[in-house]
């Protein structure tokens, strides 16, 4: 038969071992308690005699009673008292609290651990509490957050699950949890998070890796900063990097299924490498691809060299004839041929063309003009720039009838600086170049027509 007696207030102890370590603002209870008194009683359990005697009662469940009742100022409290062991007291708390939606994740999670630490399991735990297994054990790793790291963030209590559950990933890793703890509630949390488990990743897949090769009597060979394709041996294929994502174990042993000749493993900053000895029908493949290669190489030496004396050869007709008929030409092909020009030193095919005359298009710009022009521009004084130049081109500019003339001399020198034989787009700028010229009057040749048309062109060499 159940008693419920009315015991004082001095004789009732919270209990040490709550899972709801704050019972909150009891200050409403309170005043109802005072204009209605306690409703409903306290369970409580026999926690032996205090310092002058008299029984002491330990709360098992009320604790929020108990503190509302203490503000209210009453001096009893009805109580149901009842003989408990640790773990049963334990367990009557938690399954209490539990029902309770303000109990924090980390309250509950120490409440699972107390009761684990007096002999219950997990299947116990999830039985009495009405939660799944998985639901337990993932309380039970929050619990394993230490002590001493949870008093070095002021609001640990009030860490949301999701940080909970993320810190307790890295049970094994003190230094990491507290740098969670620190982030906990920041911005950072979340990189910092995504930063510490691709690192622990990689450090286990290397363990793992390791171990594998290790007992095995696989050798890897730390190349540090180097790369793995500067070393690969003589005989063997090219580095094939392992993927971080499965498991080094299942991708070397499919790697190597069928290989002949022993393995050649390298680590270095980018990871971890495998390289197989070449096949016998790869090294003959190779011993031809090489043939091929240095024919290629030969053939691509002969077309540069033919390339590079045409377009010296080309661009010593184009001065010679410039420097020969500039002050013959009429006004009108002259004008035009500048506008024309113009345009095109300002766009190409796909909108406005940037003009620059610093840097090296400079130095070629003024190289073409002074082959282009009657009278090349006098020696620059070290300390001035392009801009002296400039000048000198502008003067020459002003002098009676020489203002186009300079202009075309000008703007042929800038596309003489942008033609580029084997470019596509080099080539389209000779195209149009050669046919401002034309219109002068000046003779194109069948061998720049060939060119104008691409011959020196990658494509073009190789159909030869």
């Amino acid at each position: 038969m159940i008693q419920i007696v009315d015991i004082p207030l001095r004789q009732l102890k919270p209990n040490p071992d709550n899972p709801r370590t704050d019972v909150g603002d009891v200050s409403e209870l309170a005043a109802s308690i005072r204009a209605q008194g306690l409703k409903q009683e306290l369970l409580v359990t026999p926690a032996g005699d205090g310092e002058h005697g008299e029984p002491v009662y330990r709360i098992v469940i009320g604790h929020r009673r108990f503190a509302a009742a203490q503000l209210a100022g009453l001096e009893y409290l009805p109580c149901r008292v009842e003989e408990m062991t640790a773990r049963e007291e334990r367990e009557v708390m938690l399954v209490e609290n539990t029902q309770r939606a303000d109990l924090t994740p980390i309250e509950e999670a120490d409440g699972y651990q107390g009761l684990l630490d007096l002999g219950a399991d997990v299947g116990e735990l999830a039985g009495k509490t009405g939660r799944s297994e998985s639901f337990v054990r993932r309380r039970l790793k929050i619990a394993g957050i230490p002590k001493e790291l949870r008093g070095k963030s002021e609001g640990f209590a009030q860490l949301s699950l999701a940080d909970l559950d993320a810190i307790a990933e890295f049970g094994d890793d003190p230094e990491a949890q507290e740098e969670l703890l620190k982030a906990a509630g920041s911005h950072n949390f979340g990189y910092l998070v995504q930063k510490l488990t691709t690192d622990r990743d990689n450090r286990r897949w290397y363990e793992q890796a390791y171990a594998y090769c290790k007992g095995r009597g696989i050798k890897i060979i730390d190349l540090g900063n180097q790369s793995a394709w500067d070393l690969k041996p003589d005989g063997y294929q090219w580095p094939d990097v392992f993927l971080r994502n499965r498991p080094f174990i299942e991708q070397y042993e499919e790697r190597i299924e069928g290989a002949q000749g022993e393995p050649w493993l390298a680590r270095c900053t980018y990871g971890l490498y495998l390289s197989l000895p070449k096949t016998p029908e790869q090294l003959e493949q190779e011993d031809k691809d090489n043939e091929e290669r240095e024919q290629r190489r030969a053939q691509r030496s002969e077309a540069e060299e033919r390339r590079d004396r045409f377009a010296a050869d080309s661009l010593e007709l184009r001065s010679a004839w410039m420097r020969k008929h500039l002050t013959s030409l009429k006004a009108i092909p002259l004008r035009a041929a500048c506008a024309r020009l113009a345009f095109q030193s300002l766009t190409d095919g796909s909108g406005l063309h940037a003009v620059s005359f610093y840097g090296t298009e400079s130095r070629d710009l003024w190289q073409a003009y002074n082959m282009l022009a009657p009278t090349p521009l006098p020696d620059k004084p070290e300390e001035t720039g392009d801009e002296y130049w400039t000048a000198e081109v502008l003067r020459r500019g002003e002098q009676p009838g020489a203002l186009f003339r300079e202009l075309l001399v000008f703007l042929c020198a800038h596309l003489e600086a942008r033609i580029e034989w084997d470019e596509p787009a080099g080539v389209a700028v000779a195209d149009e170049y050669y046919g401002v010229l034309e219109s002068l009057g000046y003779p194109v040749s069948d061998a720049e027509r060939t060119a104008v048309d691409g011959g020196f062109l990658p494509e073009k060499q190789d159909e030869q």
